[in-house]
């Protein structure tokens, strides 16, 4: 635990303090005095501010990642059309934070690559104290002449940040790029020992993956051509798992010799033969979306860690790989880059790398067949009783030491779409929230509460298959019944015996 007379001795510096403050206009601050959090919203104003928060035992500062008209007129109980109405931007933080530090530094060089291939030149980064990096770009770079889906760009969050994160995700690890996250990581690392530093089952850090369009070769069809019989021009599937040269006619038996290129696995896509080994770096990338939400904070530049006693140090984008943790002692820190420096900011040049996130994400929403303008889930009549409760959710719901808050977001989206009202959802989780090792802190949950209920929309939890959730947070304990439903909230209604209820629009 960081030493609060450490604590003090840096934060009376004038050039960190002087930081700090820059930092701190126009959001809504967070302060954190050793295990716990002061109130919020709160706000820094002036340099004797921070000093005056030190001496009362002030250990680090955060910050929201939406920009306020009056941040002290943020509260639990403000409604969307206010959040909106006081809000006038919002910065992407990409907060990377893998399992592998080398690898961390690997997925951030990526990152600011690929936003400068995007016409980014505003790109900052910071160390974020412990285990990974903070990319930003200031809200600035996104404003232009213009509106995305007729919506004005200071009020798409967290919708707009969480799809240009998630594009990003996409573009540093497709075929596109050679595997250029794949190739770097093998130079460092063999399979085997990613596999045991992310414990993990080795035959699970690769997927096969087709070389002609890039897609998973899950999809290779299981009959892979059809072969005419040149006696009776039946039609017949000849597989890959055929060993001899020649197959019997379906229907006259008439024997039809066959080429060994006529039993090669293809990909159902585009009927290519040729695939390859490419890491699933869902296990690997640890660039999570879903925390990015309204109202959420990050750690402030040039703020203590608590568990590293480390700087949050702004660094050079371009020097991320050569970057060494022993840099940010608070002891060697001296301010020179400044994170979202909001100095000579081109507006607009984000422009590019917004479209193309959104026509991105309406892309694969429309080769899914899932898009959520075609269907929206309607609530069960009743409350599914938590006897019905799948294997995953009960393990949650014992309390759990890593993956708090996806374990909420699971939780918040699963009680609701199993029709729980907003009284039983809160209930349960203040009751489940203090079985955890180390609780969240209550006015994060009485947020994500307030959010997640106050949208028309119900939204189901993650699908079962999704990697960064139920199997990296550990609770994923399938039964008999799991290998029969896709999503937790299937087994529910399933289990109950109550019909799945989904209306068409």
């Amino acid at each position: 635990m960081l030493d609060q007379k450490i604590a003090l001795k840096y934060y009376s510096r004038e050039e960190i303090l002087n930081e700090i403050v820059y930092n701190s206009k126009d959001r809504e601050i967070a302060v954190r005095f050793g295990e716990s959090f002061g109130k919020r919203p709160d706000a820094i104003k002036y340099p004797h501010d921070i000093i005056e928060f030190a001496k009362n035992g002030a250990t680090s500062f955060h910050c929201s990642i939406e920009l306020w008209k009056n941040p002290l007129q943020l509260g639990l109980n403000i409604d969307k059309r206010q959040l909106d109405e006081l809000r006038t931007g919002w910065d992407l933080v990409i907060d990377i934070d893998c399992k592998l530090w080398e690898i961390s530094k690997l997925v951030s060089h990526l990152i600011v690559q690929a936003l400068k291939k995007h016409g980014i030149k505003n790109v900052s980064c910071k160390f974020s104290g412990n285990k990974g990096f903070h990319i930003g770009v200031p809200f600035e770079a996104f404003v232009f002449d213009g509106k995305i889906n007729n919506s004005d760009i200071r009020q798409l969050f967290p919708d707009a940040p969480k799809k240009i994160i998630s594009y990003l995700a996409n573009y540093i690890d497709r075929k596109e790029n050679d595997f250029e996250l794949t190739r770097m990581i093998l130079s460092r690392y063999s399979s085997t020992e990613i596999a045991k530093m992310l414990n993990v089952e080795p035959d699970k850090i690769f997927r096969r993956i087709c070389t002609s369009c890039g897609k998973d070769a899950s999809a290779i069809k299981a009959k892979n051509e059809k072969i005419s019989c040149p006696k009776c021009m039946t039609q017949n599937d000849v597989t890959s798992e055929i060993s001899s040269r020649a197959i019997s006619c379906k229907k006259c038996n008439f024997i039809i010799p066959i080429n060994e290129s006529e039993k090669k696995e293809r990909c159902k896509y585009c009927k290519s033969t040729e695939f390859t080994e490419k890491l699933n770096t869902e296990y690997i990338i640890g660039i999570d979306t879903i925390l990015i939400s309204i109202r959420h904070l990050f750690r402030m530049a040039y703020s203590l860690h608590e568990s590293s006693g480390l700087c949050s140090l702004p660094i050079n984008p371009d020097d991320i790989i050569g970057f060494h943790r022993e840099q940010a002692n608070p002891e060697l820190v001296k301010p020179k880059y400044r994170f979202l420096n909001r100095e000579d900011v081109l507006h607009g040049q984000g422009k590019s790398l917004l479209i193309q996130a959104y026509d991105y994400h309406s892309r694969i929403s429309g080769e899914s067949g899932k898009s959520d303008d075609n269907y929206e889930y309607k609530l069960p009549d009743k409350a599914v009783p938590r006897e019905h409760f799948p294997p995953c959710i009960k393990k949650i719901l014992e309390g759990i030491s890593d993956g708090k808050k996806r374990s909420l977001f699971i939780l918040l989206n699963f009680l609701r779409s199993a029709g729980y009202d907003y009284d039983s959802i809160k209930k349960m989780i203040y009751e489940w929230n203090k079985k955890n090792r180390e609780p969240i802190r209550e006015n994060y949950i009485e947020g994500q509460i307030a959010y997640h209920l106050s949208r028309e929309k119900t939204i189901l939890p993650p699908n079962c298959k999704n990697q960064m959730y139920y199997i990296d947070i550990g609770v994923c304990i399938p039964d008999n019944l799991c290998s029969r439903i896709s999503n937790p909230v299937n087994y529910a209604i399933i289990s109950s015996g109550k019909k799945k209820q989904r209306k068409i629009k």
